[in-house]
């Protein structure tokens, strides 16, 4: 229950793109606005994809390092990413400029998070994958190499604002419609990923990976609206596609209890991002100036940085990035949603 009452809360100050076409309800017969102000709220329940999966598991002095068979997995990063659906919000206020074009306030939350554990009494745990002789994990994990117990938590949020330009078109003779969009949207994208090892005789250690995304760029979009029957029910299919300027960055910080140790890193870049969105739902009008709508929405992220891709680059390196650090990861997020729309 708070969670769906924190995802409601979120609807009333956050959306995403929606499309809002004029229907004849806004319209008088002498085909003049009767209503100049329109409104989406849709409870989203979405599902992550990230980036590939990246193994954390503990070594076995015993076991041949051919081939890397000395590595058992004991958790991977998708145990804490890929933890089901989550509730979010998105809303839309648009103001009709005339019976053709309309200026709109679009916004979006989601919230993300989960977690995973594992507890090996007997494991010699190798905290951080890929740390080899004469490296930082290497020579200063004695919390993590005597754990017991381990843990990953995992937190992301995405939040998206926009300012766009509707124009309503129709084309003669056909039953269907359509409007086109263009506009400029910012768009904040965060993860954090956290890597705990408890050891009865060496404390606690911890590695943690924090990428932050901060877009800013322009978007061209679509909306096609079908009536099915009368003009109660309609199809509408959307489509949104931007690009951006995105600054990525991604701090690295490895602290192990005893011996005391602790390492930290940050970087910054610039580089070309996208976010693409698609949907499809249908609209009910259930009363006059009132649509009900069920649908399906999907996001998707091109050319960010996500902490699960840093992670196996930080454990691995004495200099925590080394040479390489990623800024073009991918992230999907989409499932159904419940929209009202409302005239007025």
């Amino acid at each position: 229950m708070n969670r769906l009452a924190l995802a409601l809360l979120t609807a009333t100050v956050c959306a995403a793109t929606a499309g809002v076409a004029l229907a004849d309800d806004a319209l008088r017969p002498d085909g003049t606005l009767k209503y100049r102000f329109y409104t989406d709220w849709e409870l989203l329940y979405l599902e992550r994809d990230g980036p590939p999966d990246t193994d954390v598991g503990f070594f076995d002095p015993t076991a041949p390092p051919a081939g890397g068979a000395d590595i058992v997995e004991v958790l991977s990063t998708d145990d804490a990413i890929e933890d089901g659906y989550e509730f979010g919000g998105r809303a839309v206020l648009g103001y009709r400029l005339d019976p053709e074009s309309a200026l709109e306030l679009v916004f979006i939350g989601l919230e993300d998070d989960g977690g995973a554990s594992e507890s090996d009494p007997g494991a010699n745990l190798q905290a951080l994958i890929g740390g080899g002789a004469g490296s930082i994990a290497q020579a200063n994990n004695a919390s993590f190499e005597n754990a017991t117990r381990f843990t990953l938590d995992y937190d992301s949020d995405f939040y998206s604002g926009e300012l766009n330009y509707r124009h309503d078109m129709e084309v003669p003779g056909a039953d269907y419609r359509f409007s086109l969009l263009a506009g400029l949207r910012g768009v904040r994208f965060t993860e954090d990923l956290r890597f705990t090892s408890v050891s009865p005789g060496s404390g606690v250690g911890t590695h943690d990976v924090a990428s932050r995304n901060t877009l800013f760029g322009a978007q061209i979009g679509f909306d096609t609206f079908i009536p099915l029957y009368e003009d109660r029910i309609e199809f509408d299919l959307a489509g949104v596609a931007g690009g951006y300027a995105n600054q990525s960055s991604t701090t690295a910080d490895f602290n192990n209890q005893a011996p005391a140790f602790r390492y930290r890193e940050s970087r910054t870049e610039w580089g070309p991002a996208a976010v693409l969105e698609a949907s499809g739902f249908l609209k009910f009008r259930i009363y006059r100036g009132v649509r009900l709508s069920a649908g399906y929405r999907a996001i998707y992220l091109v050319n960010v940085a996500t902490a699960s891709d840093q992670f196996p680059e930080s454990a691995s390196n004495s200099d925590f990035f080394g040479n390489r650090f990623d800024n073009d990861g991918r992230t999907l997020y989409h499932g159904p949603s419940l929209k009202v729309s409302v005239d007025f």
